[in-house]
Parts: C-alpha cells; sequence; structure tokens
C-alpha cells in the first residue's frame, strides 16, 4: 500500500475508476431499461431489464474499471515510449495489488519485464505482492534483485526494508 501511495498522481487516478464505476452503477438502471425497450421489438425480445442490470452493474465494479482504465494508460504509454509504458504498466500493477487482482497486476508487471527486466521497479513491486501473499521463498530474490539494480537511495531504502519483513516472514513461517 505504501508503494502505491507514494507514487506521484497514483491515487487521483485511481479515484478516477471509483467515479467511473459509482457513475456506471447509478446509470445502470436507465440504461437497462433503454436496452429492453429498443430490444424488446425484435429478436431478441427475452432481454429483462433486471437481467441488463445486473451485467451492466458487473461490468462496472472498481475491479474492472480499474482495468480497463488502466489498460487504456499503458495503451496510450506503449505508443508514447518503451519507457513510458514501463513506468504505466508497474502503475497498473500497484492499482490491481491494492485490489487483490493479484493476476491482472502479475500481467502487467510481465508486460513491465517485457520492456525492460534489468530496471528495479517491476522486481520491486513482484517481491512486494509474493511477500504480501506470504510467499517469501519467492519475494526475497525479486526484492534482492530490485535492491541490486535500483539507484536511488530512497527507492533502496524501502527495497531493504521490504527484504528484512520477507526475511522475518520466512524465518517464522519456517
Amino acid at each position: 500500500m505504501r508503494e502505491f501511495l507514494l507514487e506521484d498522481g497514483l491515487r487521483d487516478e485511481f479515484n478516477y475508476a471509483e467515479v467511473a464505476s459509482w457513475l456506471g452503477e447509478l446509470a445502470s438502471e436507465p440504461v437497462a431499461v433503454a436496452v429492453e425497450h429498443f430490444l424488446s421489438g425484435g429478436i431478441l425480445a427475452f432481454v429483462n431489464a433486471g437481467l441488463t442490470q445486473q451485467a451492466i452493474v458487473h461490468l462496472v465494479k472498481i475491479k474492472n474499471t480499474t482495468l480497463l482504465l488502466r489498460a487504456a494508460a499503458d495503451f496510450l504509454a506503449f505508443m508514447k515510449s518503451a519507457d513510458d509504458n514501463y513506468k504505466s504498466c508497474c502503475r497498473s500493477a500497484l492499482c490491481h495489488a491494492v485490489q487483490g487482482s493479484w493476476e491482472w497486476a502479475f500481467g502487467a508487471l510481465r508486460a513491465a519485464a517485457h520492456k525492460n527486466d534489468a530496471w528495479a521497479r517491476h522486481h520491486h513491486i513482484y517481491g512486494l505482492i509474493h511477500g504480501a501473499k506470504g510467499d517469501f521463498a519467492t519475494a526475497l530474490p525479486e526484492l534482492e534483485r530490485a535492491e541490486a539494480e535500483e539507484p536511488y537511495p530512497d527507492p533502496r531504502r524501502r527495497i531493504a526494508e521490504a527484504i528484512d519483513l520477507a526475511r522475518s516472514g520466512a524465518a517464522v513461517s519456517a
């Protein structure tokens, strides 16, 4: 969570997904009624506004909205440069991780690694996620690699703290 909060402007971006989700839920009933009315005379006469509304509400849940908004951000960054795409994918991973969407976070980190596997940020986040899940055996090598690659003192300090926590966690679980 700390990495998510420290990432410049990421909380504000995450709020966009929350607002989009809220607006989607708010509009779900009128949209469902409009869809039912539009389709009621044709071959899809079986369309039910209640079922349509449930589908819309599911689609606009915060996790799904975050996925769509972050995918758009990653694509725009991809179009700009490989470095921007790397940074955007790491930001996406943090957004997915704070929601517990581990597989989406790992997918974003794989995309970042594809851009530049020698950089520290994705290794750091990958290690943090595995540590949060209690998989310290996987977390430690990632965090150690991040520490070895990280050129800046503040992130190196946070990575060192994460390494200490992962080692403590591994010792306790052993």
